[in-house]
């Protein structure tokens, strides 16, 4: 069930919720709750992300949380807190007095009149470190979310194509937690999953922007993949130097940054591998020796690289994890990931570990939450955290100093005729493990 790689990614909001049970005997039509995420804030607090819709003025109504230790938690035996007046659209709330080292079993919940309605249920494993902050959302028009971004100096750029000719580009500002939009990109048309990441230039950092795919509805195959290569400027709008093109074949790309050199392999049958040295010149290393099941993911710790295998049918398995040592240009297959099977996950690095997760089930139409934790000196994985953001798949993840950044994306959601539908996010988020 991998998102398709069509024109259709400018997406429209759209409306269709999962259902929910009620407590009592009532015809469940309205209203609709979907508990979307539980994260803890402190020692004693967490907020939990609610979904409302269907709802209609009802000056007897009321919503809120309820949890307990306990699995199915209800307002009649447990704890709760709540807020009058219930309304359609996505809202957040705060509950307290939460034990710590506790194992906690969340529900949200809709009072209108005497009948009560419950969303489903969400576990929070309430413990230090409290590793999540929200951050200010980046607020910009409802098109493409299928974005590129790359931590910049004390902040993060981020590329977006909204159309076929027009490239956004915009900036985080990480000391004053503020988002700025920068000058379009000169490129026309505009491109999709483009390579975009810095490296060490002769002491310098520098920025690199290219590859990547245009679309063509009028021809066979629809992609026109781009094979030019430049150092980019990206708070000037425009190229600094144009570079030798791409060695590569024509497909997409996956990459990691070690130091000044970054690697690139090609998401295609030959898994060929290619150094950017210096910002300077490409070489031709040794090809990874994985299968090509569907996709890979790349993140680096300390001086090593390492790809994740996703495998794409159903049947197989998303598990295979590869160390690459640079300087002896060669691979070491590590410990599997034991996740759930998934697709279009996420990678990053912060503190001298890696971490992977989010992205889209491959057996059924929802997108997932769970962050695991790599430790490449013991080469073991363990499930680490859940993600409190709206988005599953596309979501950027950029490390600055000892803190990670993630957000925006696609939310992934069941449709009412049961396939599946993404809808943009927009919140972003620190992580600090």
């Amino acid at each position: 069930m991998q998102i398709p790689r069509s024109i259709a990614w400018f997406f429209l909001f759209v409306s269709s919720f999962i259902s929910c049970k009620p407590d009592k005997e009532v015809t469940p039509s309205n209203p609709v709750i979907n508990l979307l995420s539980v994260y803890s804030l402190d020692a004693t607090q967490a907020e939990a992300k609610i979904e409302l819709s269907g709802m209609s003025t009802n000056p007897n109504g009321e919503y809120g949380v309820v949890w307990s230790e306990n699995p199915n938690p209800t307002v009649s035996a447990n704890k709760k807190t709540f807020v009058a007046r219930p309304e359609n659209g996505i809202s957040a709330l705060q509950f307290s007095e939460l034990p710590l080292g506790t194992t906690l079993y969340v529900k949200a919940y809709v009072r209108l009149g005497e009948a009560y309605y419950y969303s489903n249920e969400v576990s929070l494993l309430h413990q230090a470190p409290f590793v999540w902050q929200s951050l200010t959302g980046i607020e910009w028009s409802d098109k493409s979310n299928w974005v590129s971004s790359v931590a910049l100096g004390n902040g993060i750029v981020v590329v977006r194509p909204t159309d076929e000719f027009i490239t956004e580009v915009w900036y985080y500002f990480a000391g004053s937690n503020i988002w700025a939009q920068q000058k379009d990109l000169i490129f026309k048309a505009s491109r999709f999953e483009p390579l975009l990441f810095k490296l060490n230039k002769f002491g310098d950092e520098a920025t690199y922007f290219g590859g990547g795919y245009q679309i063509r509805e009028n021809i066979p195959g629809k992609y026109i993949y781009q094979k030019d290569f430049w150092q980019y400027g990206f708070f000037y709008g425009g190229t600094e130097e144009e570079y030798p093109d791409f060695p590569f074949g024509y497909s997409t790309l996956t990459h990691f940054t070690l130091d000044n050199r970054t690697y690139v392999i090609e998401n295609r049958a030959e898994r060929n591998v290619w150094m950017l040295l210096n910002g300077v010149s490409w070489h031709k290393q040794n090809n990874f020796p994985g299968p090509f099941l569907g996709n890979f993911v790349g993140f680096s710790i300390g001086a090593k690289g390492y790809i994740l295998i996703e495998e794409e049918s159903l049947a197989g398995k998303t598990k295979s994890l590869y160390e690459y040592n640079p300087d002896t240009d060669t691979w070491l297959q590590k410990a599997d990931f034991p996740g759930e099977d998934r697709v279009n996950g996420v990678a990053f690095s912060v503190k001298g570990k890696g971490y992977y997760g989010l992205g889209q089930a491959k057996n059924t139409p929802n997108g997932l939450r769970d962050i695991w934790q790599y430790n490449p000196e013991a080469d073991t994985w363990q499930k680490f955290t859940d993600y409190p953001g709206l988005g599953n798949v596309q979501v950027t993840a950029n490390t600055i100093g000892d803190k990670a950044y993630l957000g925006i994306g696609l939310r992934v959601k069941p449709s009412l005729a049961g396939a599946e539908e993404y809808q943009p996010a927009s919140d972003f988020w620190e992580f600090n493990p």
